[in-house]
């Protein structure tokens, strides 16, 4: 059973998905935009030649991919459950395949997982959103992943985006 639906087991009365629908599909077809605006702009640096801006078009698909990620899990938890594996099973094929076309390409995501909860450091590999909220001498927790560090190889190609929060 994954989490998702281990979430809805608890609720007792349906959620009433029309009051969210529309907010959701608006961001859903904001961010298919973006991605086929990418992927026209990587076809064409591809077509003449242009390596360097192809790397940075298929990053700015990863990123793009990840912030679908987010608005899909908004989505879900505020859908029925009965709903809950049909959306999942969607989401799953596509991250599968986005994260098939970065390996291919030697990038490798590291996502939420790795940095939420943890003390920040200035040396990590991710810009604070919300930095100037605090002083230096603060220590600092990773409260949300909002971008997600891509490495190529060994080497950062992106530097993730956190929100961070006083320990």
């Amino acid at each position: 059973m994954t989490g998702l639906k281990r979430i809805f087991l608890n609720y007792k009365t349906p959620i009433f998905p029309s009051l969210k629908i529309p907010q959701f599909r608006n961001k859903i077809q904001q961010l298919q935009k973006q991605t086929k605006f990418l992927c026209e702009r990587m076809k064409k640096r591809f077509i003449q030649g242009d390596t360097n801006q192809l790397r940075q078009s298929i990053l700015d698909i990863a990123v793009e991919e990840y912030r679908m990620r987010e608005a899909l899990l908004s989505i879900l938890y505020s859908t029925y459950p009965t709903d809950i594996s049909r959306f999942e099973n969607r989401y799953r094929y596509f991250s599968k395949e986005v994260e098939k076309a970065l390996n291919n390409s030697g990038f490798r995501i590291i996502g939420a997982e790795d940095f939420v909860g943890k003390s920040f450091d200035i040396g990590m590999a991710v810009k604070p959103l919300n930095m100037k909220s605090f002083n230096a001498n603060d220590e600092l927790v990773i409260e949300q992943m909002i971008e997600p560090v891509i490495m190529d190889g060994e080497i950062v190609a992106r530097v993730g985006l956190v929100r961070v929060r006083r320990k």
